[in-house]
């Protein structure tokens, strides 16, 4: 049996799934509807909403299985987790990764498995909307399509309570989800002896010249266009190991990275302004991006996300 990996990006995975405060409570007609559905679609004997938490897998909602939840290093979410795509096992005894894993050898001996990953308005994934079967099958494309889509309408539910966290108009978390995801992510690095770094960026937009002599201040009704502009930049150039948001004030964010120093953060982040300097010496640009930034210091005890924002803001430069 193959134990599933870890996701690179375990800490802000967590987080997310922390933040959304939904472990460990009563079942919900709306979620237990879309299974009861998924079952009869699908016509298999198991279908489940599984939360992969750090040791165990927890099921929001279930159909055809007595147990609330089973160890993650026997689950098949566990595997599909660790990308976008739905998972597929057609015959779990032809897979070396599952043929001797105990809920394939004992009940509820399963053949078949189909995991869509549900993901956080952040991009994280945290659990599966998956199918069981104790008979190998088959699972082509208009059956990967009626599990994506019955996957996004439990996403677009869960959704809902993330709003407050979110800021739409960028399409990246904002403060508060910062905040919510951020501390949980950062305690679980402190646990586990993770590297993890604060910092804050503050950027100032403007807009080229007709005759490229001059830059202008972008005008009030272009904020929200530069800004998600900037953001998608900015995300592209990190990895699944960096959390990437909104703060209150206007041209500030928070970016949190894990498995790399406090020096490693720094090098990074200047390697970033280089490449945004690149692009703003590029022709037919829309705006000019520049921005500077700011690391807290070494994190040690609980985490106050707070407090290592306001450090981090105190080192602009």
């Amino acid at each position: 049996m193959k134990k599933p990996e870890l996701p690179t990006n375990e800490p802000f995975r967590l987080g997310s799934l922390r933040a959304l405060d939904i472990l460990d409570t009563v079942p919900e007609d709306k979620f237990d509807r879309l299974t009861r559905m998924a079952q009869r679609l699908f016509n298999v004997p198991i279908a489940l909403i599984s939360l992969v938490d750090s040791n165990r897998q927890w099921f929001k909602s279930c159909v055809g299985l007595s147990a609330s939840e089973t160890p993650r290093e026997v689950s098949f979410c566990g595997h599909a987790i660790l990308s976008d795509d739905v998972f597929v096992i057609n015959n779990a005894l032809e897979d070396e990764r599952f043929a001797d894993n105990p809920l394939v050898a004992d009940d509820p001996k399963i053949r078949f498995y189909a995991g869509c990953p549900l993901k956080s308005l952040a991009g994280h994934r945290f659990g599966t909307l998956c199918i069981i079967d104790s008979q190998p099958r088959e699972f082509d494309s208009n059956d990967l399509a009626t599990l994506k889509d019955l996957a996004k309408t439990i996403e677009g539910e869960l959704a809902i309570t993330q709003m407050v966290m979110f800021d739409e108009a960028l399409g990246i978390s904002n403060r508060r989800g910062f905040i919510a995801i951020g501390t949980q992510s950062l305690n679980y690095c402190l646990e586990h002896n993770i590297p993890a770094q604060v910092a804050v960026l503050e950027v100032e937009i403007s807009q080229p010249t007709a005759d490229k002599s001059a830059l202008k201040k972008i005008a009030p009704e272009e904020r929200n266009r530069a800004l998600r502009i900037f953001s998608t930049q900015l995300n592209a150039l990190l990895t699944e190991s960096e959390f990437f948001a909104h703060l209150d004030t206007e041209y500030r964010f928070g970016l949190i990275t894990v498995k790399i120093n406090h020096e490693e953060t720094i090098n990074k982040l200047r390697q970033i302004q280089q490449h945004f300097d690149q692009l703003n010496s590029k022709p037919n640009v829309l705006f000019n991006f520049q921005f500077k930034f700011g690391v807290a210091e070494k994190l040690t005890g609980i985490c106050d996300l707070s407090q290592h924002i306001t450090s981090a803001q105190a080192q602009l430069s």
